[in-house]
């Protein structure tokens, strides 16, 4: 259902690959004639992607293709679509679509490599508590951004300009534009980590699948 239909092996290095220069014009061209931070925004998560061992002093060896992609495309969506091509102000709604889909990116890898933890003996858990703290989690991330942008536009957009407004949207105002991103993002959370468990129950009995494939290569990436 979700990993099956992801391009080849092949097929995802050369689409990862597309996605990081797409990622890195965007960011070159927000530093020299754009939004500053966005442009470093961008080419922080890109390198973030691209050098995890670097990053985490080699505790993460290498992120296994599947969610290399997932991190990829969530840089595009927010920061390169959203900031650089500007759909956050062009298209309406479009911050409600990533509200979505950014939580139900993390519902799905979250819900992953806690099965696969809970699978290697290293998490002690069944799978309705997982699903239940998963998605708080998601929430929790999302709650999270919605303190830094309403910190940003209070204390310091004032007095540093470029930094922009954060909170509200053409057609909501910031108290309705927090809570109803709240409530997306909940969805996409739910949304995300029942639908990888409903591949993980689909895909468990086949020792040969994908899915046993990328559990390993979880475990190998974490490893020594």
């Amino acid at each position: 259902m979700l990993i099956d239909h992801i391009p080849s092996p092949t097929g995802q290095k050369k689409l990862i690959v597309l996605l990081r220069i797409t990622a890195i014009i965007a960011g070159i061209y927000q530093i020299v004639f754009g939004d500053l931070v966005i442009g470093i925004y961008i080419m922080l998560a890109t390198a973030a992607i691209m050098l995890p061992g670097l990053f985490t002093r080699n505790y993460i060896k290498s992120v296994p293709l599947e969610l290399e992609l997932i991190f990829s495309i969530m840089v595009l969506l927010q920061l390169v679509i959203g900031e650089t091509i500007g759909f956050y102000h062009l298209v309406p709604f479009y911050d409600k679509f990533v509200h979505f889909s950014l939580p139900f990116f993390i519902g799905l890898i979250g819900f992953l490599l806690a099965y696969t933890l809970h699978k290697t003996g290293g998490l002690r858990m069944t799978t309705g508590p997982m699903l239940f703290i998963i998605v708080l989690l998601t929430m929790g991330i999302g709650a999270t951004w919605e303190i830094i942008e309403y910190t940003s536009d209070t204390f310091l957009s004032p007095h540093i300009t470029f930094l922009g407004h954060l909170q509200g949207n053409a057609s909501e105002t910031p108290l309705v534009d927090t809570m109803n991103d709240l409530i997306f993002d909940m969805f996409g959370g739910i949304f995300g980590a029942v639908l990888s468990l409903r591949y993980i129950r689909a895909k468990s009995r086949n020792k040969n699948s994908r899915l046993t494939m990328l559990m390993k290569e979880i475990v190998n990436s974490f490893s020594r």
